[in-house]
């Protein structure tokens, strides 16, 4: 029998799990505050807005519903996997604390950088969020005595305004119909379309194409003058310039972690070679977790579109659309240590669902809004809670028979 070499046994003291505590001790203080900051979020709009926190929370899920339910189990999923991260790094790559201290320092930089431009006042329009509870409830219609149906209306109050597109968008409706362009190209003739009357949600009655924008435009500005302004701004506003930072903090680091787990896999498997089962759990779960949250940030841009007035017909981007592809890359990555089986059925989902999300945006768009957007059914929060809860239990079940053995 031949003894271990001096390396192997000391990639396998280096495994121990004692000498993982460093990086438990930081990397849980970190978590903490994000989870603190997630929490407070919602709570904080609950104080401000304690008749109609609801409707907002709702229509802004991206915000105040993913981030405090699926934010906190994709923190728990990527705790193991950032711990090992930052032990590989302080401990096993040439310069590796350097490495990550600069990392650390360029994501806390890049979280407050995209966190100025998104509350800076080119990022228009503005929520509703952002608008005190005062004005929020006391916001009258243009003309003040007009109300839905009236055709002299040029705009709705905040809160009539609100509550039609909670409504209607609970029914058959798909919001996206109502979501006309409003700034076509200006060398291709008007869509037929655009002369036809739709329901008119920033008016509250049936209007052209034209007519709609003019009072979606009126009904954005309003919003934002009234969120800028420092009399009637919200405290949460206020609070967010904090908060947000921490948010987007989250989004880069699960996005870096996520990448690097995959870049430096051997190496992980060198020297963590009993984690390796864990690993591929809490990123396959983190990861489906992250799904959620571009599906819940395009239910909020059909909100935007319908109140305030789409562009044009192109395709919208969003920010929370890089997560989409990193949560596809994981798992199929990490579905490749699983049964055969599993293996095939993840990665035959995965394909299918970026087919129909292609070939079916507003489709998919619409079913997001009736799920997990301001069309949200009163049901669906404790489905949410629930599903948060069975992922936080399979984090610590241990897997059985779902990883190939060979003997």
């Amino acid at each position: 029998m031949t003894s271990p070499s001096p390396s192997n046994m000391s990639d396998r003291a280096d495994a121990r799990p004692g000498s993982l505590v460093p990086a438990k001790i930081f990397v849980g203080l970190v978590f903490s505050i994000l989870a603190a900051g997630f929490v407070a979020s919602t709570y904080l709009l609950m104080l401000e807005f304690p008749k109609s926190w609801r409707t907002l929370a709702i229509a802004h899920s991206h915000l105040f519903i993913f981030f405090p339910l699926f934010g906190l189990l994709a923190l728990a999923a990527f705790y193991l996997p950032s711990v090992i991260f930052t032990d590989l790094y302080w401990r096993h790559l040439p310069f590796g604390g350097i490495r990550y201290l600069i990392g650390f320092g360029v994501a806390l930089f890049a979280a407050w950088y995209v966190s100025t431009f998104l509350l800076g006042p080119f990022a228009m329009p503005r929520a509703f969020w952002e608008v005190s509870q005062p004005t929020l409830a006391t916001d009258r219609s243009e003309p003040p005595d007009c109300g839905p149906g009236r055709a002299d209306c040029r705009r709705l109050g905040f809160t009539p305004a609100l509550q039609s597109l909670r409504e209607k968008a609970s029914g058959p409706s798909s919001l996206s119909k109502f979501a006309r362009a409003c700034k076509p190209d200006p060398l291709i003739e008007l869509p037929e379309e655009n002369a036809k009357l739709r329901w008119c949600f920033a008016s509250g009655r049936m209007a052209n194409a034209a007519d709609c924008c003019t009072a979606q435009t009126a009904f954005a500005d309003a919003v934002n003058a009234r969120a800028v302004a420092p009399a009637t701004r919200s405290k949460l506003a206020d609070y967010d310039e904090v908060l947000q930072p921490l948010k987007i903090f989250f989004i880069l680091v699960v996005l870096v972690i996520g990448g690097m787990l995959v870049l430096w896999r051997t190496r992980i498997g060198i020297h963590y070679p009993d984690y390796g089962g864990m690993i591929d759990r809490h990123v396959m779960i983190g990861g489906i977790a992250m799904l959620l949250w571009p599906i819940m940030d395009y239910a909020y841009l059909d909100v935007t579109n319908v109140l305030f007035g789409r562009p044009s017909d192109d395709i919208q981007i969003r920010l929370s659309l890089v997560a989409a592809p990193w949560a596809m890359l994981l798992l199929f990555h990490y579905l490749r240590r699983f049964a055969r089986k599993v293996e095939v059925v993840g990665q035959i989902v995965g394909v299918a669902g970026g087919a129909v999300a292609l070939l079916a945006r507003d489709e998919l768009k619409d079913w997001a809004v009736k799920l997990v957007g301001i069309g949200m059914p009163w049901w669906m929060p404790w489905v949410m809670i629930a599903t948060c809860i069975a992922g936080l239990v399979f984090l610590f079940v241990p897997r059985i028979d779902l990883v190939e053995r060979k003997d």
